[in-house]
């Protein structure tokens, strides 16, 4: 099967069967294949709220083919909205504070001003911005991987097992890369305190050129840590992953997906307007 064109009327005549009053409705772009037949994930909300699902198939009444065609549709559902929304913010944040930060760092180290104690702390720091700049560029490019993918997916018109577990498989990566920017980050968080108390030494103010003087500031240890706590819980589900291989991180983000994914299914069914 090359390509599933979407039936537009059909599928819309659909979901007003099911719709509610004052209610409005939303039909995925893509089919998942049963026995043939397309079959289309639909839901329901009032407002901001979501108030029921639908699977819609413009060419099969067979209720056991719906039912076949619940689990994958809202896994490549669930997956795309959290690539299209958080995944997305995360890609799009602005580094620019970090570039210039990184800059200030690499003109104080290459300016040979530094005693040793300081010029271990100043180039670690160095190089644990340029890592965290590294990975956000990672990020992006497996961003727009992921989004090539989706593009390529709505353009055939349907998605296949093969395809929900390749864009399953870019969770993953986000969240180790992300982990391994906040772990690094905040384990040398006290770093920025030296580097602040230097900031105005006559040796080091001169490498001074910050859009916003008070940068340096931001990046001490008192005024990170809380958000760096709270940016490692997020991507590491609340346990302690610093003694676990990239295999294992991952393993872990997918088995955390999947347990989040089963309790939604379970949630859709019960809510399910048809079949």
């Amino acid at each position: 099967m090359q390509k599933v064109i979407l039936n537009q009327e059909k599928l819309i005549k659909l979901a007003k069967k099911y719709k509610k009053l004052f209610e409005n409705y939303y039909i995925n772009r893509f089919a998942y294949i049963v026995n043939g037949n397309p079959f289309y994930f639909s839901n329901f909300k009032r407002g901001d709220k979501t108030t029921g699902y639908a699977i819609l198939s413009p060419d099969s009444n067979n209720k056991e083919d719906h039912l076949i065609a619940i689990k994958p549709l809202l896994h490549y559902s669930v997956t795309i909205r959290n690539i299209t929304t958080d995944v997305k913010y995360r890609a799009n944040v602005d580094f620019r504070v970090l570039y210039e930060v990184r800059d200030y760092l690499k003109r104080v180290v290459e300016g040979n001003v530094l005693g040793n104690k300081n010029e271990i702390v100043y180039k670690r720091s160095l190089k644990v911005i340029q890592t965290m700049l590294d990975n956000q560029e990672e990020l992006k490019k497996a961003y727009e991987r992921a989004i090539d993918q989706y593009r390529r997916d709505k353009d055939k018109g349907f998605i296949t097992d093969d395809d929900i577990k390749e864009m399953k498989n870019y969770l993953p990566i986000f969240m180790r890369l992300q982990y391994k920017q906040f772990r690094d980050r905040y384990d040398n968080r006290e770093d920025f305190d030296v580097i602040y108390e230097n900031r105005n030494l006559k040796e080091i103010k001169q490498f001074d050129q910050f859009s916003d003087p008070n940068t340096l500031r931001e990046m001490t240890s008192k005024r990170a840590v809380k958000d760096l706590e709270n940016a490692l819980s997020e991507v590491s589900y609340g346990k302690n992953l610093r003694d676990r291989t990239d295999d294992e991180r991952d393993q872990l983000a997918l088995e955390e997906f999947n347990k989040e994914l089963e309790e939604l299914l379970d949630w859709v069914r019960n809510n399910l307007r048809n079949p």
